[in-house]
């Protein structure tokens, strides 16, 4: 099985799209929904902080507070 992969992220594409694409992005560019356009919280994601929480407070034997005490980076 033969799969073509495109990236996209990095707009340094030197071919057209597809024109679905294109469509695509048009019609998420166009939609009131303001958290389409969002980037998600900067200390991480909320549900990934809470998961994190409650997976680590009973190893503390305290809830950790996911929204004060957790911190999500991106990195290496």
């Amino acid at each position: 099985m033969f799969m073509s992969v495109r990236k996209h992220c990095q707009g340094f594409i030197d071919y057209a799209p597809p024109s679905y694409f294109i469509d695509l992005y048009k019609e998420t560019l166009d939609d009131p929904n303001i958290l389409l356009h969002q980037y998600t919280r900067g200390y991480g994601h909320r549900r990934l902080v809470e998961a994190i929480s409650n997976v680590y407070s009973p190893y503390f034997n305290r809830k950790i507070d996911p929204l004060n005490e957790i911190l999500v980076t991106g990195g290496a």
